[in-house]
């Protein structure tokens, strides 16, 4: 389980289920190439900021969120959804005024978040923080490092 905040709001996810990790990982397998390329820049703009692209890859005004838009674009319509739509749902808000209640992030019938101010932006960040939850340990058998050693650094905010 992770807690973390994104935006205005606290967040916890819990874990995926063991059948729904493989579906991801398998969906994902795909984009591995593109994600273990990216990984260490997305780790490193959460740190520092801008940095400079792979070698010869255009520069993308480089900063972590636009890496993983940069990832989740390069995935088909059906399997980002499925990827997404199967992350968020581990995900809840922390409401109320101790913060214990919790709301779920995602509506499963209609495919998308409960509440309207999660922007596609924010998503991500969302989706960014229990990917390295759940997915590192299966990751880092790519050679893939999620997180530094100070602990999960989460996608810095878009430049506009």
């Amino acid at each position: 389980m992770a807690e973390f905040t994104v935006g205005n709001h606290d967040y916890r996810s819990v874990p995926i289920e063991a059948m729904t990790s493989i579906a991801i990982a398998a969906k994902l397998a795909s984009v591995i190439p593109v994600f273990a390329e990216y990984a260490p820049l997305i780790m490193r703009a959460s740190d520092q900021g801008p940095t400079d692209p792979p070698p010869g890859r255009a520069p993308l005004g480089f900063n972590s969120l636009e890496v993983m838009s940069k990832i989740v674009s390069s995935m088909p319509d059906d399997t980002r959804n499925f990827v997404i739509g199967s992350i968020a749902s581990s995900v809840f808000r922390k409401v109320g005024q101790d913060g214990k209640g919790v709301i779920p992030v995602w509506d499963k019938k209609l495919n998308k978040p409960h509440y309207s101010d999660i922007t596609g932006p924010e998503l991500l960040m969302i989706v960014w923080h229990v990917i390295q939850e759940n997915a590192e340990p299966f990751l880092s058998a790519f050679g893939i490092k999620l997180s530094d050693e100070d602990g999960i650094a989460p996608p810095a905010p878009m430049s506009s």
